[in-house]
């Protein structure tokens, strides 16, 4: 019996184990911390039958106990796991393999929670690879394996072909053949005992209590063996390993399988990471190429606004240069931003795209005819009061601005300053005006002329620049909605990734260290 020491660090490995048992394997968490506690209760050293059905599992029981007291059929009889004491010990009789799928998982099941076993195997099956294939499945889950051949027919003490002791040797060679494939060192299969035993004869001998049939079985060579190698593992030193084998294999190891299955492939937070890089980047770019654009636009302009305004020779006139001046760089602009965005549009993906054909942020509809209408009602005396020429040039900047551009609805402000620095501009040109036509000296002339030659200059200049800053803040805004959804959507995948590992990294961590203080758990 294990001390309460033992028992303790055990039971506190499984129970450490249940928060990510439930979190990685739901669906079994409930069976899987059951039978571990069942394993860590387990008291009594217990073994368990395993072979073809109708090989002789539940005859060799009846052996052991000296009665009929497991069923016994040609064909497969079992279904279920029975169990049965022997000298303080547990025997399970399972359901054969190669018998219905249903019963052979029972016992492939139980198979995994008893450590000591005893393959049956008959004559004539000797060499069978499947046999072969199942006994090492269990070597190599560190069960304990002890081989009955079950023979009829043959003479015990004959020797040469055909004999049962041709036959054991014939096992041990298939034993070594399949170790080396396996890689195993030669004394691995040494261990395991291979007893032949005619389990008809020896049930018979048993039952009616015949010594000289018991004798002639193998029965009293065998029995001294087998009861030696069930007495070798009744101590606390391999309950402690059997348990921790068990923990190991079948509640820690496939909770760490499923973490290393979820831990996300290195490679598509790389990718995400480029994607953002690569959108963040034609962002950058799409803004500097449209402010170099837009410079230029504006650059080409000036000149002609300049002398445009130079030459006007009435209110209106001034008015109708000042609105083309700032709707043809507005056109001239809308249109290659409009190119520009119809490119960026086409790499990127359809879940993405906030720009498309039926969105009317890039559409275009002429609707100037409002404009000339309401500027043609402005006259020389509104142009002289500036709150006037204030209202009158944003009320045909708003009429103008119906138009459907790229940066509809971003101009108000701006053209609310334009307007109030326009006024006085067009207020000095109407006086000018004035005094041309009645005839006022030449260098009276001369002298508002200059003067009102260097406020247009100074004009041209501040207009200009609210034109670029206007539509650079307008394309960017238009900018972050093209890009924002396509990045958002790409940083909120990576950030849940990343939120992902940091977890299963933290989870892979809590793991080993319940692996390791299982491995520390050894017999005071």
């Amino acid at each position: 019996m294990m001390t309460s020491s033992v028992f303790n660090q055990f039971y506190q490995v499984v129970e450490d184990a249940k928060p990510f048992t439930d979190r990685y394997l739901p669906e079994k968490a409930h069976e899987l911390l059951e039978s571990s506690r069942q394993k860590v209760n387990e008291q009594t050293l217990t073994i368990q039958m395993y072979g073809a059905y109708n090989a002789g599992k539940s005859t060799f029981i009846n052996v052991l106990l000296g009665e009929n007291a497991a069923t016994i059929g040609d064909i497969s009889t079992t279904d279920k796991i029975d169990e049965f004491d022997w000298n303080g010990y547990k025997l399970l009789d399972s359901p054969g393999v190669n018998a219905p799928i249903e019963h052979e998982e029972v016992t492939l099941g139980q198979l995994e929670k008893t450590d000591l076993i005893v393959f049956v195997i008959r004559q004539d099956d000797q060499d069978v690879a499947d046999i072969y294939n199942r006994i090492f499945d269990c070597l190599l889950k560190h069960k304990h394996v002890f081989i009955v051949l079950n023979y009829n027919g043959l003479n015990p003490n004959s020797t040469g072909e055909g004999s049962v002791n041709l036959l054991v040797e014939q096992i041990n060679k298939i034993l070594l053949k399949e170790s080396e494939k396996y890689n195993l060192k030669d004394d691995f299969y040494q261990n395991i005992s291979v007893l032949p035993l005619n389990l008809d004869s020896a049930l018979r001998g048993r039952l009616e209590k015949k010594q000289l049939l018991l004798a002639y079985s193998g029965y009293d060579i065998f029995i001294t063996q087998f009861y030696e190698w069930v007495k070798s593992y009744d101590n606390q030193h391999h309950f402690v390993t059997a348990i921790k084998d068990y923990l190991s294999q079948s509640l820690l190891t496939p909770i760490q399988n499923v973490i290393a299955e979820k831990t996300p492939d290195s490679s598509i937070q790389q990718a995400l990471s480029l994607e953002i890089s690569k959108l963040e980047k034609q962002q950058n770019n799409l803004l500097r190429n449209a402010t170099s654009q837009l410079r230029m636009i504006v650059s080409a302009k000036k000149k002609c606004l300049f002398i445009d305004l130079s030459s006007v020779t009435g209110d209106a006139q001034a008015q109708g240069i000042v609105e083309d001046y700032s709707l043809k760089i507005e056109q001239e602009f809308n249109e290659w931003f409009v190119s520009q965005g119809e490119q960026i549009q086409q790499q990127l993906t359809p879940s993405n795209l906030i720009l498309s054909s039926n969105n009317s942020l890039f559409s275009e509809e002429n609707n100037g005819s409002q404009f000339s209408e309401h500027l043609s009602k402005v006259s020389i005396d509104t142009l002289k009061n500036q709150p006037l020429v204030e209202k009158g040039i944003v009320e045909g900047l708003k009429l103008l601005r119906q138009n459907k551009f790229a940066f509809q609805g971003i101009w108000l402000k701006t053209f609310e300053k334009w307007a109030g620095k326009i006024a006085p501009v067009l207020s000095v040109l109407a006086l000018f005006y004035e005094v041309y036509q009645a005839g006022n000296s030449e260098d009276e002339q001369n002298k508002k002329q200059q003067n009102a030659s260097m406020q247009i200059h100074g004009f041209v200049e501040n207009i200009s620049n609210e034109i670029i800053h206007s539509l650079i803040k307008s394309a960017t805004d238009i900018a972050d909605i093209i890009f924002n959804d396509a990045i958002n959507q790409a940083k909120n995948e990576l950030d849940s990734i990343s939120k992902n590992i940091s977890l299963i990294e933290q989870d892979n961590s809590n793991m080993q260290r319940i692996m390791s203080c299982l491995d520390k758990i050894n017999i005071d």
